[in-house]
C-alpha cells in the first residue's frame, strides 16, 4: 500500500517539476525576447537607394526682353508617364517662367485647367480665365504667348502636331484682341531668335 501512495505522490511532484521548468523557460524566453525587441526597436537599417528620376531635357519658349522673338531655355522635366504626363510638364514650366533674365509669356495667376491629345495629334490645353483676364494685350505679346505654347508643345514632342488653346474648357476668339484663336496653331520658327 505505501508503495502505491508514494508513486502517485512522487508523478505529482514530477509533474509539478516539469510544470516549473516549462513555467520557467516560457518566462525566461518572454524576457530575452522582450530584451531583443526593445534593443533593435530604434535601430535604424539601411534602405535600399531609390532611383533618381529619369529627365528629359526640353526647349522652352520664352520672350527676348524688348524684342518680339521667343528664344529657347532649356530645361529638363521628369520623363515619367505618357506623352499627356510629359506635355502638362512642359506648360507647367512655361507657366513657371524662366530661370534666366528672359520674359515669361504666361500671365501671372494662370494655372493649367487640363491638357489632353486626340488621335490627330491635335493638344487641346484648357487655361485657367487668367490667360485672358491678365494678359498684358498688343498683338506682338499675344503672338508670344500663343507660339510660346505651342512651339514648346509641337517642337518637343513628335505625337503632337497642333495646339488649340482652351480657356475654362472653352474656345476663344482671342487671348487679347488681334490673333484669331478659334482654330488650332502649328509650330512657326519664324518668331523664334537665336
Amino acid at each position: 500500500m505505501l508503495n502505491i501512495k508514494k508513486g502517485k505522490a512522487g508523478k505529482k511532484s514530477r509533474s509539478k517539476r516539469i510544470f516549473l521548468l516549462i513555467l520557467i523557460i516560457v518566462i525566461l524566453t518572454f524576457l530575452v525576447g522582450s530584451f531583443i525587441f526593445y534593443k533593435y526597436q530604434n535601430k535604424k537599417y539601411p534602405t535600399l537607394p531609390t532611383r533618381a528620376k529619369e529627365k528629359i531635357l526640353v526647349d522652352l519658349y520664352f520672350a527676348e526682353p524688348n524684342s518680339e522673338s521667343l528664344i529657347i531655355e532649356k530645361r529638363k522635366v521628369e520623363a515619367t508617364g505618357d506623352l499627356t504626363s510629359r506635355s502638362k510638364q512642359v506648360i507647367l514650366e512655361l507657366i513657371k517662367g524662366p530661370d534666366t533674365s528672359l520674359t515669361g509669356t504666361i500671365p501671372p495667376g494662370t494655372t493649367l485647367r487640363n491638357l489632353s491629345i486626340n488621335s490627330d495629334g491635335i493638344a487641346f490645353v484648357d487655361f485657367s480665365s487668367e490667360l485672358t483676364s491678365r494678359h498684358p494685350g498688343g498683338s506682338s505679346a499675344e503672338l508670344l504667348t500663343i507660339y510660346s505654347i505651342v512651339n514648346s508643345l509641337t517642337l518637343n514632342f513628335k505625337g503632337i502636331e497642333k495646339v488649340q488653346i482652351l480657356v475654362e474648357g472653352k474656345k476663344v476668339e482671342t487671348i487679347a484682341g488681334h490673333i484669331f484663336a478659334m482654330m488650332p496653331f502649328e509650330a512657326d520658327m519664324k518668331i523664334v531668335g537665336k
